[in-house]
């Protein structure tokens, strides 16, 4: 169920659903723009580290997130990162590794409810190639109305070829030889 078109007509009925926790969202939202400055637009870098990700070779490497950060620059006006992850010492390394591109913090240590509503909540995205990222980038377009100012990027393949889940408006970015491209709107 990571493919829009299948729930796309329910967009009102999954927003919904998914209400942030009483205030928690907004107070972690501030304190990140505190972090790195009010002025930015904070792009969400959700980064999937664990075991089961690098035992079935689906993390990316650090390359791809520091290219990413690279194309966001590009897309996006006066970026920030925000980094998320499973593991937070994976978004500590992250953060420092991005911190020579742009001003960077990490909310890796909330909850998973709450980093997933933050993602939602933060202008720009990019994601690692899990279902978690792929709903936190979805959030925040549906907040955003699926305005095209907003850019996602998204690795190319989606976990292996032929999984093609990322919805058209995203930017995609080979996963392995850091080539980007943006999706034909056609398909």
């Amino acid at each position: 169920f990571q493919h829009e078109d299948y729930f796309l007509h329910h967009a009102e009925l999954i927003e919904g659903s998914f209400r942030p926790p009483s205030g928690r969202c907004r107070d972690l939202v501030r304190a990140a723009q505190q972090e790195v400055g009010r002025a930015r637009s904070p792009v969400a870098v959700v980064v999937r580290a664990g075991l089961d990700y690098e035992r079935l070779g689906w993390a990316l490497p650090l390359s791809w997130y520091q290219e990413a950060a690279r194309m966001s620059m590009e897309l996006v006006s006066n970026p920030a990162f925000v980094i998320f992850s499973d593991i937070p010492l994976a978004a500590d390394a992250l953060a420092a590794a991005l911190l020579p591109v742009a001003p960077t913090t990490s909310l890796a240590r909330a909850t998973a409810v709450d980093q997933l509503h933050a993602i939602g909540a933060m202008d720009h995205a990019i994601v690692s190639s899990s279902s978690f990222a792929w709903w936190g980038a979805w959030l925040g377009d549906l907040r955003s109305s699926f305005s095209t100012e907003r850019c996602v990027i998204a690795p190319d393949p989606w976990i292996r070829a032929g999984l093609a889940t990322a919805p058209r408006r995203w930017h995609l970015l080979d996963a392995e030889m850091g080539m980007s491209r943006s999706q034909p709107q056609g398909e």
